[in-house]
């Protein structure tokens, strides 16, 4: 059973998405999630644990067999059966020892064995949702530069005021104005709306 995920350290990640086109309308059919983009390891660990029934029930203070498993990739699948999420494993290992090169090649077979997991299907069509929000949306990368003079809570306000009234902009997710680097003769900020994709190339 699963006891938890857990996210530890620095890592890499990549977000692919598969699909079809009719026209010029696309449907999203995969989601992959990799931890471990550029050979870096990745950060995501599961925990796992079986657990004996006493008196015709399953607690969690009879578990056993508690295991780590360190995750490279999640992937999400469009069906019109129950949904499944493919895992790959890069190392797995009792919760009493500590991770090393057996591990790793215990990772290496699981992922050839480990059968998809059954998941709730909402959040089977949310992974698939947010596969598509990014096709359908582009970040613009809006990078400015103020004197340290300036009234920088008045800049920020202008900015903040031109992007709400702009209505190519998607208003989900929040976005943000932000302070990016404290130049030697400027205060460089940032701002990292989403636009449509139909929107990204607007000439003006």
């Amino acid at each position: 059973m699963l006891d938890y995920i857990k996210f530890e350290g620095e890592g890499v990640g990549l977000i692919e998405v598969n699909g079809t086109m009719a026209g010029s309308t696309p449907t999203v059919t995969e989601v992959d999630i990799c931890f471990n983009a550029g050979d870096q390891k990745s950060p995501v660990t599961i925990g796992l644990y079986s657990v004996k029934p006493q008196d015709g029930q399953y607690k969690y203070e009879n578990r056993y067999n508690e295991i780590i498993a360190r995750v490279n990739m999640l992937a999400f699948k469009k069906t019109q059966e129950t949904p499944k999420m493919g895992i790959e494993i890069a190392s797995i290992h009792k919760k009493t020892e500590d991770e090393g090169f057996w591990s790793t090649i215990k990772g290496l077979i699981a992922s050839f064995f480990i059968k998809p997991l059954e998941v709730d299907k909402l959040g089977n069509d949310t992974m698939l949702n947010f596969g598509y929000a990014l096709l359908e949306q582009k970040r613009v990368d809006m990078v400015g530069g103020f004197s340290y003079n300036d009234d920088l809570k008045k800049a920020k306000g202008i900015i903040e005021s031109v992007l709400a009234a702009d209505g190519m902009i998607v208003k989900k997710p929040d976005w943000a104005v932000a302070v990016s680097e404290l130049a030697d003769g400027t205060v460089n900020s940032v701002a990292c709306p989403l636009v449509k994709a139909s929107d990204y190339w607007y000439p003006g």
